[in-house]
């Protein structure tokens, strides 16, 4: 007996897209980043996620601003990123206290903002390398935190 369905190619072409999707989102991992150490409301937490070296800290894959006055009584922020794909990631923590959208630095150069990585990526002088602040992201997802300094 033929199948009924064999005739109607929109069937089979939602069948197959609603395969795909429920396949896809498999493949979707959740990161959640707690952010630690935020002393007052002031200015928002800048989080930035990096997924190679070429990128980081000059273009976050994804990115996200919450207001420092969202900290909890413990002088943390919970950031989720939902949906990545499984691999290797930077993650990078600003409080950014101005406001201006960036790392505000004095005269030298040295940050003058709170500012954190992930991994081993705090290094005492200049910025970590990419593969100092990575870490594996499975595909069921991972939490990590940051402390800003």
């Amino acid at each position: 007996m033929p199948n009924p369905a064999s005739g109607l190619p929109g069937v089979r072409f939602a069948a197959t897209v609603f395969a795909l999707a429920g396949a896809c989102s498999a493949l979707a991992a959740d990161l959640t980043v707690t952010v630690e150490n935020i002393k007052d409301d002031s200015g928002q937490v800048l989080v930035g996620v990096f997924d190679s070296p070429s990128g980081f800290l000059k273009e976050a894959r994804f990115g996200k601003r919450i207001p420092a006055s969202g900290r909890d009584a413990g002088g943390r922020i919970i950031v989720n990123f939902a949906g990545l794909q499984e691999g290797t990631y930077a993650v990078s923590a600003i409080h950014d206290k101005d406001g201006n959208q960036k790392l505000t630095m004095n005269l030298i150069g040295v940050p003058s903002e709170p500012l954190g990585f992930s991994g081993k990526g705090n290094p005492t002088f200049g910025p970590p390398a990419f593969n100092d602040a990575a870490f594996l992201l499975p595909a069921n997802g991972a939490e990590i935190s940051i402390s800003v300094k």
